[in-house]
């Protein structure tokens, strides 16, 4: 009896330290929760000021309206010159990639002009989109098939209203293709605001907050349509895990670009995204963007591949799991 007795308060003083540990475990849990919720739009709002003067240059250069509401609006992370360089690449005229050869193979003069038929333009996809270019390092982008989008004739003609649609999402749940015909009426009013999506957990989610990475978490929400392009907020078939790296080197000066060049010219403008996932991989190893302004004859067009990478972290692509660069 007395051993029990001695026993007893030995009992409830662990029993106590293990709620102790479990409380403090929840409450780090809910913590870091709480600030990756917070994460994004903070950050947003952040960099916009930060980033403003390089697209008023970038768009002066273009010449397109330099107070475009809705490219300040959607900034999302800071640009360095890499990426209005990547804007200066992207217009057509100017002197193309280093890698081109690399990222686009032995292209055809027929290749080169687009596609005039479904079953070519299914051949040329065949070709581009179905493995992932060499991109050289320092590069958040590499041209394909000599920066020229491979859509119909059919693609560029009709042209009557915007619209835009999203396929469905794979037996994996993870996102596919989608098209626009974007024009300014698809675009968020400027009162609207991007807001959290923390709603949606896209396929490859496995966040982690490094030190090297801007803002400090590596995955954004990625918009396979951008924001500014057409107000979608939370819609689980335009969001993919993206780095952060991709989504604001890689992905944000060409939305930007393009919805600068819609709000000021009223054109529309023919639009793909085109995730690519090997195998039953969970997180994109890339995207493809094709796009080409209709009512100029392609005054705007371009067609790159942006790799979902993150300069000093190591990815499984099978998961999205993450660590430091050895």
């Amino acid at each position: 009896m007395a051993g029990r007795n001695q026993n007893g308060p030995k009992d409830k003083r662990l029993f106590a330290m293990l709620v102790l540990a479990g409380l403090i475990l929840f409450l780090w849990v809910g913590n870091r929760m709480a600030e990756e919720r917070l994460a994004e739009p903070v950050e947003v709002a952040k960099e916009v000021s930060r980033t403003s003067s390089i697209y008023q240059e970038i768009l002066e250069d273009h010449q397109l309206a330099s107070e475009s509401s809705r490219v300040r609006q959607a900034d999302e992370g800071n640009k360095n010159d890499q990426a209005s360089s990547s804007i200066e690449d992207s217009s057509g005229d100017g002197a193309s990639s280093s890698s081109e050869s690399e990222s686009s193979g032995d292209s055809t003069s027929e290749s080169q002009q687009g596609a005039s038929s479904l079953e070519e333009a299914d051949d040329l996809g065949q070709l581009y989109h179905q493995n992932p270019p060499s991109v050289p390092g320092g590069q958040a982008y590499v041209e394909v098939n000599d920066n020229v989008p491979i859509f119909t004739d059919a693609d560029l003609t009709d042209v009557e209203e915007s619209w835009e649609r999203y396929s469905p999402l794979d037996d994996l749940g993870r996102v596919s293709e989608a098209n626009a015909l974007l024009g300014a009426d698809l675009m968020p009013a400027e009162s609207e605001q991007r807001e959290a999506l923390t709603a949606i957990t896209p396929t490859g989610w496995q966040q982690n907050r490094y030190d090297i990475v801007s803002a400090g978490w590596l995955y954004n929400r990625s918009h396979l349509i951008g924001f500014q392009l057409t107000g979608q907020q939370d819609n689980l078939l335009n969001l993919m895990t993206g780095t952060r790296y991709f989504n604001v080197e890689g992905m944000l000066p060409f939305e930007n670009y393009v919805a600068a060049y819609v709000e000021d010219s009223e054109n529309h403008v023919r639009y793909r995204i085109t995730p690519l996932f090997m195998g039953d991989e969970l997180l994109a190893r890339g995207i493809f963007m094709e796009a080409y302004s209709i009512e100029d004859d392609g005054e705007l067009q371009f067609h790159v591949y942006i790799p979902n990478n993150q300069p000093g972290i190591e990815i499984d692509y099978s998961d999205g799991s993450n660590q430091l660069a050895i």
